[in-house]
């Protein structure tokens, strides 16, 4: 029978290196999946994103881009969460679930994405790597939190917490990465493995962080379980004995009075 886990899970240098590894597994997966859909349509994609060649940009275009950014990201976002549930069997017990769910958001995101496609594919093919990268970013922080919420809802503020510094991390390396280079394709297939392994990076780095706060202060601030303050309101005071004891003589004087 296995002891109960007291405090926030404890992640070692070993689940920080598997972490990592699910990240960049997550990430080349859904490079691998850019980069085949890329060349099963470099006929139509390849001559518009080439600076050079001056093509209008046509609804095919823009439907194979949307195409592919969502297999893209969905399957990185799937195969990412899948790569990082499985590195701790016991806090992420509810993969299928979670996985259910995230397909699911993935889907909304793609919906509430497609309008902003539409939009800045008038203003030319560079502006369409925003609505791409919104979609990616989101499609990413919402499947990472839902496996956090749903596999493991005690300690689901950890799981917001590293996100958002893995989000923050991603960004501010593309940001660099598009100064250096200045070129579109080299952020579109470099987008996903950067995301997701600066995901598995925080995730392991946080979670080790915050474990050797918890061992050294002993206060666990990120679990459920820990309330600040009065959050539902003023409890009710217990009953004393005597309150019992006159609650119990007038059930039995209106059981008589009903004979």
């Amino acid at each position: 029978m296995t002891e109960p886990q007291i405090g926030p899970p404890k992640v070692t240098f070993l689940r920080f290196l598997m972490k990592l590894g699910a990240g960049i597994g997550g990430g080349v997966a859904g490079a691998l999946i850019l980069i085949v859909f890329f060349m099963l349509t470099a006929s139509v994609l390849q001559p518009a994103l080439q600076k050079s060649a001056e093509v209008d940009i046509n609804p095919i275009f823009v439907f194979l881009v949307m195409a592919m950014m969502f297999l893209a990201s969905c399957g990185a976002n799937i195969l990412g969460t899948l790569f990082l549930g499985l590195t701790d069997r016991e806090r992420y017990i509810k993969l299928s679930s979670s996985i259910y769910q995230i397909f699911l958001i993935n889907i909304v995101i793609f919906a509430l994405t497609a309008p902003i496609y539409l939009m800045t594919a008038n203003l030319g093919v560079g502006m369409m790597a925003f609505p791409a990268g919104l979609q990616i970013m989101l499609g990413a922080m919402a499947s990472v939190l839902i496996l956090e919420m749903v596999s493991d809802p005690k300690y689901s503020l950890l799981g917001v917490y590293s996100t958002i510094f893995a989000i923050f991390f991603a960004s501010g390396l593309l940001f660099m990465i598009y100064q250096a280079t200045e070129q579109i394709n080299t952020l579109l297939f470099g987008v996903l493995p950067i995301v997701w392994t600066s995901i598995g990076f925080m995730a392991g780095l946080i979670g080790m962080i915050y474990h050797g706060v918890y061992s050294t202060w002993g206060v666990d601030f990120l679990s459920q379980t820990v309330s600040y303050g009065d959050d539902y309101g003023e409890k009710d005071e217990e009953p004393t004995e005597e309150e019992i004891v006159e609650a119990e003589d007038e059930e039995g004087a209106d059981f008589l009075r009903k004979e």
